[in-house]
């Protein structure tokens, strides 16, 4: 739990914040940001700031702008540093945040929605088809490791003739 008495109200984490990363060794991981579903007992500091989003209905239009190009080149600009990367507060706030009229950003949410979940089902197949193609190498090993296995092309190498490009069974 945190502390009250040493950290100030403004630094603890509230549900619909973005904590974003403001310093690090990595130029890639300064301006990343973690999104903040539920009020947590937990407080940022030196290393971290927080974009508090005023109007709970911008928060996921938030979250789209945060993962963009443009952020990432603009971030990319503002973060300076020897051995640390830094971004200043000042470079966070100034930044030019593209804010269409209301159909707009519905209609931006609608789509970012449907390509989530459809994102969310090609990961699903793909993990399925993982999981298929380990029991099917499962059973391929065991195949190959019985006594009585099935003969393989190696098995037969010597028997093969090569000429003009082309293979053949003798």
């Amino acid at each position: 739990h945190v502390n009250r008495r040493c950290v100030a109200p403004d630094q603890l984490l509230r549900s619909g914040d973005y904590l974003i990363a403001m310093s690090s060794g990595s130029k890639a991981l300064v301006g990343k940001s973690a999104f903040v579903e539920h009020d947590v007992e937990f407080a940022f500091g030196a290393f971290c700031g927080v974009i508090r989003v005023t109007q709970p209905k911008l928060i996921p239009f938030v979250g789209v702008f945060l993962g963009s190009h443009f952020y990432r080149r603009a971030i990319a600009f503002g973060s300076r540093g020897i051995g640390i990367n830094n971004l200043r507060r000042e470079t966070l706030n100034s930044l030019w945040f593209p804010l269409p009229q209301q159909q707009d950003q519905e209609e931006t949410m609608q789509r970012v929605k449907r390509l989530i979940a459809q994102i969310n089902r090609l990961e699903a197949a793909q993990t399925e088809q993982q999981r298929r193609r380990g029991r099917t190498g499962f059973a391929a090993s065991r195949l190959i490791a019985a006594e009585d296995r099935a003969p393989t092309f190696t098995d037969h190498f010597d028997r093969l003739i090569v000429g003009d490009g082309q293979v053949s069974a003798v």
